[in-house]
């Protein structure tokens, strides 16, 4: 999880933005979700630093999340009932404070001032033969169907908490993978569908690099360098769309780029570019890595060189941007019986966007998967998918030469590392059958002699339990500052026969873990916190508050329902709210699919007949109308219902 930001930040003067930029050299790269040290929810991403041109303007940039806390309220985008706000300013008697009804799937949301931005999706499952949302004005029952095809930035003045305003409405179309928030301009990636493409053609269109009017990227070098990527109606488009909300009742749409490729991840390292990775689209088992600018503070942005590296990545965490040198890890798979992977670090230079080029390869372990990558500044982590792992650590510093520094064996696999200065907290799965959820605590202090010296596994042997935060790296909170994790688990029970959802809590120490007391919620736990030095839990279906001034006996204080079990029931939902828990599989090659995609409401931890039932209902309607944005004027603002 990425730590908190707040606005963005106007250097005013010369000498500043001189000091700033110092800073940042001294402290080194930064990469796309630095470590978590707050207790609130993620407010914002990757480290910003100053522009280079005498704008001396720096662009705070955020991530989306589910939820968003600030000024004492909490604001919730809830996958079924939209938009929620919470007022948390006494944080031990919480109460529902007002919210906003929306067409679609809300998958996450920015928070600016008085205005949330909540991103929706239009790719709804069908679970029990019913689409997943339906409207505060309507029955339960009375299920509604988007309006839009794609995706959809819903924007809600919450000045007014109790009475949230729907203020605009902006359409992307296509399917949405990843977004963030530079300054001004939120920028959407995502894939375009070939049978429903338009070109998008206007007089910027040699210059940004779009799709020409026959298909084809334009001249500027990229095609050379990609070979035969012509016109092909089998091969998918992506996308990069600029949407400016500097007047947030009036967004609208500055820049579009379109090319061949796909859009599975995208870093955001600094606030003049973006890569977008994906796997080619004409070469199995390689990812192609786009360039686009976003160097423009109003949003124009362009697509600079586009490059290939062998092999395939699992998540963001695999690529980063350290100054003028793009890394990435990447699994290449040979095809042959038995499975022989190969894995390597690239390192490119992109100081030229135009013309990138490769500094460096690094062969880092063969006839096995990655399961687990960080970069740390000039330095970088990685293990293996073995079930007693190579935790690898990597000497970033000469970027035409990295070198591997040392490594130590782990026991079991890692889902995530969460880099903390001289020490290193990996979160993954117990070697042990079932399987169980870990932390371990990693000195790092000499990358030449890193030592395991502390691990906590989830449970008793015997037990099956199952982690969100294997599958989503901000399900977890790492809080330097209250000694303090959070991780959350889910168990079947055999008594009640149903899930049993919570949080548990571990001490942080310098040299140790301690485990602490556990609280169960209603839910799949998706995010938590401390506030007021009281804990908060968030699932999609309820909201609660824990006393913990006896982290060994935590007490419940408070709890909010943001849909009941019988709501859930009388929409039909109750497959979905189930089948939500076989989101990704840590076995998968690729790890868990698109965060818009259809991972999104899929887990596990069910047992396998109910998990299988729960597949078979599974109906994805993924394709979408996905045409090109052609530029236009702020877009026309629309009332909540």
């Amino acid at each position: 999880m990425l730590t908190s930001r707040r606005q963005s930040v106007l250097a005013g003067s010369f000498s500043v933005i001189s000091l700033f930029a110092l800073a940042m050299v001294l402290a080194g790269c930064t990469a796309t979700a630095p470590t978590p040290s707050a207790s609130m929810p993620d407010d914002s991403g990757a480290a910003q630093e100053p522009d280079d041109s005498s704008q001396s303007i720096a662009r705070e940039i955020e991530e989306a999340d589910i939820v968003k806390f600030q000024d004492g309220y909490f604001y919730l985008a809830n996958r079924w009932t939209g938009l929620r706000i919470i007022d948390a300013r006494m944080i031990e008697r919480p109460m529902m404070a007002g919210r906003a009804a929306m067409q679609g799937r809300a998958v996450e949301l920015f928070v600016r001032d008085d205005h949330a931005f909540i991103l929706s999706a239009a790719d709804f499952f069908y679970c029990a033969g019913q689409p997943v949302g339906f409207m505060d004005n309507t029955s339960a029952a009375a299920l509604t169907t988007p309006d839009y095809t794609g995706s959809r930035i819903t924007v809600v003045d919450v000045s007014d908490k109790q009475q949230p305003v729907i203020v605009a409405e902006f359409d992307i179309d296509g399917f949405v993978s990843a977004t963030r928030r530079v300054g001004d301009v939120i920028y959407a990636s995502g894939n375009s569908f070939p049978e429903s493409y338009l070109p998008h053609v206007d007089d910027e269109t040699d210059t940004n690099g779009d799709i020409g009017t026959n298909g084809a990227v334009s001249t500027n070098g990229i095609a050379a360098k990609l070979g035969n990527l012509q016109a092909n109606s089998n091969l998918p488009r992506a996308f990069v769309a600029s949407v400016n909300i500097a007047e947030p009742a009036s967004p609208y749409l500055v820049d579009e780029v379109l090319f061949f490729g796909d859009s599975f991840e995208i870093n955001v390292s600094s606030q003049d570019a973006m890569f977008v990775a994906g796997v080619d689209p004409t070469l199995p088992d390689t990812t192609l890595v786009s360039y686009v600018d976003i160097s423009d503070p109003q949003g124009d942005i362009r697509l600079r060189d586009q490059f290939r590296v062998l092999g395939v990545i699992r998540d963001r965490f695999f690529m980063d941007q350290c100054d003028s040198v793009f890394r990435i890890v990447t699994e290449e798979f040979a095809g042959v019986y038995p499975t022989v992977w190969t894995v390597s670090l690239f390192h490119y230079d992109v100081s030229d966007p135009d013309n990138i080029t490769r500094l460096a390869r690094l062969p880092l372990v063969s006839n096995q998967g990655m399961r687990s990558v960080r970069f740390d500044g000039l330095r970088a982590y990685a293990v293996t998918s073995n079930m007693s792992d190579p935790l690898l650590v990597l000497d970033l510093s000469d970027p035409a030469d990295p070198v591997i520094a040392g490594e130590v064996y782990v026991l079991g696999y890692s889902t995530h590392l969460v880099p903390l200065g001289d020490r290193l907290i990996n979160v993954g799965v117990d070697n042990s059958y079932p399987r169980r959820p870990s932390v371990m605590l990693i000195d790092v202090s000499d990358p030449h002699k890193p030592q395991p010296i502390s691990r906590i596994v989830l449970g008793t042997r015997g037990d099956h339990i199952s982690s969100e935060a294997n599958f989503d790296e901000k399900a977890i909170q790492v809080m330097e500052d209250e000694q303090l994790i959070l991780i959350p688990f889910s168990h079947y029970d055999d008594q009640t026969l149903g899930m049993v959802d919570g949080i548990q809590m571990i001490d942080l120490m310098p040299t140790r873990l301690r485990e602490r007391g556990e609280v169960s919620h209603r839910g799949l736990v998706r995010r938590s916190g401390v506030a007021d030095e009281r804990l908060w839990i968030l699932s999609d279906e309820a909201f609660k508050v824990v006393g913990i001034d006896d982290r060994d006996a935590p007490r419940d204080l408070a709890a909010i329902d943001i849909i009941t079990d019988q709501e859930l029931l009388d929409a039909g939902l109750w497959a979905c709210k189930e089948s939500a828990r076989s989101q990704g599989d840590p076995w998968d090659l690729y790890g868990p699919d698109y965060y818009w995609g259809w991972g999104v409401l899929c887990g596990a931890g069910m047992p396998m007949a109910v998990m299988l039932t729960t597949l078979g209902l599974l109906g994805l309607v993924g394709v979408r109308r996905a045409t090109p944005i052609a530029k236009r004027g702020p877009a026309q603002t629309t009332q909540s219902p």
